[in-house]
């Protein structure tokens, strides 16, 4: 009777040491899955920057050759990647980025408003335009940078 004592303690313990490793293992699979989402969402957000910044120098471009219908559909498409940046992101980003997107944003919404409603600009408001642009286009390389920066960080705000 004691050996049988002996052996259901000795399996208990090699049970309990088990249970104990096979919880440590959990745990840091689930931290790393944590910092794979973290990574996937910093990833993301950098992407929907390149994609806003990529656009609006577009629009520089379509604006120098002085293609208003063209110039219209980017600004349209830089008000949606803006837009969808502060939706979905604004908790990961900081006070005066969310503002210079904020601002960019009213500023591409101008040019969009210029161009629907005069559809053959005057040259002074195609310079306007050109200098609006690379306003927002520096508005949106700031934001692109602060993303890239916590990406290679490897941190999100307020996370």
């Amino acid at each position: 009777m004691l050996a049988w004592n002996v052996i259901g303690t000795i399996a208990s313990v090699v049970g309990l040491l088990v249970g104990l490793w096979v919880l440590a293992v959990a745990s840091g699979a689930r931290d790393a899955a944590n910092e794979a989402r973290r990574l996937a969402q910093r990833k993301n957000l950098v992407e929907e920057l390149e994609q806003a910044s990529e656009k609006t120098q577009q629009l520089g471009i379509f604006a120098k050759s002085q293609q208003a219908a063209i110039v219209h559909l980017r600004a349209n498409e830089v008000i949606v990647a803006c837009s969808s940046v502060l939706t979905r992101w604004s908790d990961h980003l900081g006070v005066d980025t969310r503002n210079a997107l904020l601002t960019a944003r009213t500023k591409i919404r101008s040019i969009a408003t210029l161009v629907s409603q005069q559809p053959e600009p005057t040259e002074s408001q195609w310079a306007s335009i050109a200098t609006t642009q690379l306003d927002v286009v520096e508005m949106i390389s700031g934001a692109l940078g602060e993303a890239r920066r916590t990406e290679e960080r490897g941190t999100i705000q307020n996370d």
